[in-house]
C-alpha cells in the first residue's frame, strides 16, 4: 500500500478499468466483495470503469470455455482502447 500511495497522484484519473472474475461457485454473491472493492477503488481513483464480468461455475478452464465469458471479456477489453 505504501508504494501505491507514493504513486497515487500519477495513477489518479484518466484511466479505464475492467474487472473479470471467475469462480467455481454458482452464486454471484461470492463475487460481491471483489466487485464492490473495484467499484470504490475506481471511484476514488477517478477511473472510467468499463464494466465487470463474472463467470460462475468455472472450476476449470474447460468450464470457462463453455460459457460466453471469454467473448464478453474480449469485447470488454476492446472498450479499454477506444
Amino acid at each position: 500500500v505504501d508504494r501505491f500511495l507514493e504513486k497515487m497522484e500519477d495513477l489518479r484519473g484518466g484511466k479505464k478499468t475492467a474487472l473479470m472474475l471467475t469462480m467455481g461457485d454458482d452464486c454471484l454473491e461470492s463475487a460481491r466483495s471483489g466487485m464492490t472493492w473495484m467499484h470504490y477503488l475506481s471511484k476514488f481513483m477517478k477511473w472510467d470503469s468499463r464494466g465487470v464480468i463474472a463467470a460462475i461455475n468455472a472450476y476449470t478452464v474447460e468450464d470457462l470455455q463453455k460459457t460466453d465469458a471469454l467473448k464478453r471479456a474480449y469485447d470488454l477489453g476492446r472498450t479499454l482502447f477506444s
